[in-house]
């Protein structure tokens, strides 16, 4: 009789049945996740004393949103103004602070049909001032994304106030820009919100049949994008975020668009 095995089971063993899940007598893969190397990572910045912009006239126009010196909204903040001497005067040095990376996962346009969910972080922008953040970002879109590393670089830069292209020219710009990203296999880059030319941008990429294959990355500044809040819920069970772009209470800054795969949102 073959002698019955006592003890501990080998550790390869082990290893490999924890990265399967029984599935009704199916072992399954696990899926992966990158919440714990985002959270150690990724860090984004907040201001978290409200100071009043000396340049605020809510006294005037009443109807204006009442700003701290950082140019967010007074609900934004943690702590109240207060008219200690010490913080009159805002100091980012004083009053902003890095938080853990807890402001990522997917966005689901509410508008759109919910089949194309881009992959977003928030960021602070130091992180690209040295070596190390930067290689922490190159690991976040090559390791963390699974991006394939790219033979080139688009940026794509412009005003993002909307504007009237001629059809013709709008036609042939989306079509050489998607054709030109696909046979080069490149990243294409832009400010990442629906308007003027980023819009234009992830229209061409999306309105081709291969465009889900075309690496579009958002850069987008943190503080102007509309309906932000709904992104910034800290709730590490749901990464999928509802996001609206239609309605917003915030009445300057732009939404972000719909048709880019990857956004890095940044502090500064």
């Amino acid at each position: 009789m073959p002698k019955s095995r006592t003890g501990p089971r080998p550790a390869s063993k082990i290893s490999n049945r924890k990265k399967f899940i029984d599935f009704g007598g199916f072992m399954m893969k696990k899926p992966r996740t990158d919440q714990p190397w985002i959270q150690r990572n990724i860090p984004y910045k907040v201001c978290h004393t409200f100071v009043l912009d000396p340049k605020n006239k809510t006294d005037e126009q009443a109807y204006l949103p009442i700003r701290c010196s950082c140019g967010a909204e007074a609900e934004e903040h943690e702590i109240e103004f207060t008219r200690d001497p010490a913080i009159m005067e805002w100091n980012p040095s004083l009053h902003v602070r890095k938080h853990k990376g807890s402001c990522f996962g997917k966005i689901k346009f509410v508008e759109e049909d919910g089949t194309h969910q881009p992959d977003y972080v928030r960021i602070s922008d130091d992180m690209m001032s040295k070596k190390s953040g930067c290689m922490r970002v190159m690991e976040l879109l090559e390791t963390r994304w699974r991006l394939p590393r790219p033979n080139l670089i688009i940026s794509v830069t412009g005003g993002a106030q909307d504007f009237q292209c001629p059809p013709e020219l709008e036609k042939r710009f989306k079509r050489g820009l998607a054709k030109a990203a696909k046979s080069t296999d490149a990243w294409i880059f832009t400010g990442g919100t629906n308007t003027g030319v980023m819009k234009l941008v992830g229209e061409a990429v999306r309105g081709t049949s291969f465009g889900s294959q075309i690496v579009t990355i958002g850069v987008t500044t943190w503080g102007i994008i509309k309906n932000r809040e709904q992104l910034s819920i800290t709730n590490e069970r749901k990464l999928v975020r509802d996001y609206e772009t239609k309605e917003s209470k915030k009445g300057r800054g732009a939404f972000l668009d719909p048709n880019h795969t990857h956004f890095l949102l940044v502090d500064d």
